[in-house]
C-alpha cells in the first residue's frame, strides 16, 4: 500500500523521466513533419491537458465545508463570469488580451511547479517570499520564453496567427536577434539569481539535497525546451508535466475519495472517478472550442490558425482556472 509521499514522487518522476527520455531523440523529433510535431498539443484537448481543469468543480468541496453541488455551482459561475469577460476582451483588444494570456500562463505554470516542489520537500524546501517569487518567474518563464530563444520564427508565426483572428488584415510579427538575445540574458540571469538565493538559504538551513533536485529540474527544462521543436515541447510539457501534477494535486487532497482510492491501491476505482468527474466539463469545454471555431469560419485556412483558436480557448479557460488554483494555494499556504 503506497503512502502519499510515494505517490507524489511517482507523479513527478513521470514528467521528469518522460522529458529526459525525449531529449536524446531531438534530431529525430526535429525531422518529423509539422503535423506530427503538433500531435501532443492536439492530444491535449482530450488527454490530460484540457481535462486537468475539468476537475476544478471539486476544489471548494474538498477544501471547505461547501457541498459538491454548491461547489460545482460556484465554480461554474466563476468560469462563466471570468471566461465571458475574457472572451469580450479578446474581441475588444486582442493585443493586450494576448499579452495578458502570456503573463497569466507564465505565472500559472510557475505556481504549479512551486506547489510541486514544496509538497515534495515539505519541511526541507528553503523557501521564502522572495525565493518563491523568483522560482515562479523562472519555472513559469522557461516553457513560455525559452521556445522564443530556440525558435523565434515559429514563436512569431503563432503570435501572428492569434492576432490575425481578430484583424481584417493578416498580422505579421517578427522577433529580431536582439530580442532573442535580451530574452536569453534576462531568463539566464533570473535562473542563476534564483538558484543562488535558494542555495544561500539552503546552506544556512543545512539542507542542500532539495536544492540539488530543484536545480536538476530547472536545468532539465532549459535543455528540453532549447533542444526540441517548440510546439512539440510545449504540447508534451502541458500534458505530462503541468497537467499531470495538477490532477495529482486535486486527487491527493486530504479527505477526498480519490485520495482514499490511491492509498488503497484501488486504481480502477480511481481512474473511474477521475473519468466521471472530468468528462462532463471536458465535453462542455470542447463544445465551447467548437463554438469559437465557428466564430472564425473565414480565418481557419491554415494549421496555425486552427491552433491559434485552440490557444484563445485555452486562455479563456485558464483565467478562472488560475483563480481557483490561486485559492488552493492560499488555503494550503503554499506561498507562506
Amino acid at each position: 500500500m503506497p503512502d502519499i509521499s510515494t505517490l507524489k514522487h511517482g507523479v513527478v518522476l513521470v514528467g521528469v523521466c518522460f522529458l529526459s527520455l525525449l531529449i536524446p531523440f531531438f534530431e529525430f523529433i526535429h525531422g518529423l513533419s509539422y503535423t506530427y510535431q503538433l500531435f501532443p498539443f492536439v492530444l491535449s484537448m482530450v488527454f490530460l491537458g484540457l481535462p486537468h481543469g475539468a476537475m476544478d468543480h471539486l476544489v471548494p468541496a474538498e477544501l471547505s465545508s461547501v457541498s459538491l453541488p454548491g461547489s460545482a455551482l460556484r465554480v461554474g459561475l466563476l468560469y462563466a463570469v471570468l471566461g465571458g469577460l475574457y472572451t469580450a476582451w479578446w474581441f475588444i483588444d486582442a493585443v493586450t488580451a494576448l499579452l495578458f494570456f502570456i503573463v497569466l500562463t507564465w505565472i500559472h505554470w510557475g505556481q504549479g511547479d512551486l506547489h510541486s516542489i514544496k509538497e515534495l520537500q515539505r519541511g526541507q524546501y528553503a523557501g521564502g517570499p522572495w525565493i518563491n517569487f523568483l522560482y515562479v518567474v523562472v519555472r513559469g518563464g522557461i516553457p513560455m520564453l525559452v521556445p522564443l530563444i530556440a525558435d523565434p520564427e515559429l514563436y512569431a508565426r503563432f503570435i501572428s496567427s492569434v492576432l490575425s483572428l481578430f484583424s481584417t488584415a493578416q498580422v505579421i510579427i517578427s522577433f529580431s536577434g536582439s530580442i532573442r538575445l535580451f530574452t536569453l540574458l534576462v531568463m539566464g540571469s533570473l535562473t542563476v539569481m534564483s538558484g543562488m538565493y535558494h542555495l544561500a538559504k539552503a546552506t544556512r538551513q543545512g539542507s542542500l539535497r532539495p536544492w540539488v533536485y530543484t536545480q536538476f529540474e530547472t536545468v532539465l527544462l532549459w535543455t528540453y525546451f532549447l533542444t526540441l521543436p517548440p510546439i512539440f515541447a510545449v504540447g508534451v510539457y502541458f500534458c505530462v508535466w503541468h497537467s499531470l501534477r495538477h490532477i495529482a494535486r486535486i486527487s491527493l487532497v486530504k479527505g477526498g475519495k480519490m485520495r482514499d482510492f490511491l492509498i488503497r491501491s484501488d486504481y480502477r476505482s480511481y481512474l473511474s472517478s477521475v473519468f466521471s468527474q472530468a468528462t462532463p466539463l471536458s465535453i462542455v469545454s470542447l463544445a465551447c472550442i467548437v463554438g469559437i471555431y465557428f466564430a472564425f469560419p473565414s480565418s481557419l485556412n491554415t494549421t496555425e490558425s486552427m491552433i491559434a483558436v485552440y490557444l484563445v480557448c485555452i486562455s479563456i479557460l485558464t483565467l478562472p482556472h488560475f483563480a481557483i488554483v490561486s485559492w488552493m494555494d492560499y488555503k494550503e499556504k503554499i506561498w507562506g
